[in-house]
Formats: C-alpha cells, structure tokens, sequence
C-alpha cells in the first residue's frame, strides 16, 4: 500500500482492484414517481452522521425499487413527539419537515449514491427520501 487517498488505513480493511467507471460526466435532473415509498437515508460518506451542500449519501433504494441515474428526492427530518397541552397532555407527533434535495449519482441493486443539492438544516442518517412535489415546495 503506497497511497491511502488521504484516510486512515486500519487493520483488516481490504484492497481491491480500482472499478473504472464509465459515468457520464454530466447528470440529468429527472423526477419519477415510480421509486418505492419510505426510503431513507442509510449513511452520510466522509463524515459521522451529518450532510450539507455538496455532500455524498447513501439511500436505502437502489435498481430493485426501480431508482436511475439523475432521480431527485426531497430530504425530510422526522417531526419530534411533543405534548399537546390542548389534548390533556396526549403525545403527538408534529409533521416532518423539507430539509434538503439530493440528486443520485450513482446506483447498485439495494442502495445508492446521491450529492446533496439544497440544505435548509441538518440533514442526518434516518432522514426521509421522497419526490420532490414542486420546485417550489
């Protein structure tokens, strides 16, 4: 092992041969409706569990749930459970809320890639993947 690509290198990882790909350098934005519900975010590349603009995620949707090269989604955090003073103290949970966009990249049969296009907050693993409704939303 000469170079580590400027990360750690630990006991027991493994080396491989490099994947040359053959990506289109370009990435056409396309919005279909035809992806499995309920994906969510499963790990945020280059960092703990937080992503901003310009950041890699993996989602937990890939070829199976019929996902392509240039699907957009919209992120959403999970409302928090509160107490509803109104309702005698009954737990509620409050709506989720738009966090982000993500456009995929790159796709394999249970999971992909996808670069964060738009952060209005923390974007963080367990966040919800849906299409976009509007470009307005």
């Amino acid at each position: 092992l000469t170079e580590s690509l400027q990360q750690e290198v630990r006991q027991g990882d493994k080396i491989m041969s490099e994947d040359v790909n053959n990506y289109p350098g370009i990435f056409y934005p396309n919005n279909s409706e035809s992806v499995a519900p309920g994906g969510r975010i499963i790990r945020v590349l280059d960092s703990i569990d937080s992503a901003a603009i310009n950041s890699t995620i993996a989602i937990n949707r890939g070829l199976r749930e019929n996902v392509q090269t240039g699907q957009v989604f919209s992120i959403y955090r999970r409302g928090e459970v509160v107490q509803d003073r109104q309702a005698g103290g009954q737990q509620v949970r409050l709506p989720s809320e738009r966090t982000g966009l993500a456009m995929v990249f790159r796709t394999f049969d249970k999971l992909s890639y996808a670069i964060v296009l738009e952060s209005k907050g923390v974007i963080k693993v367990g966040d919800e993947l849906r299409p976009p409704v509007s470009s307005a939303e």
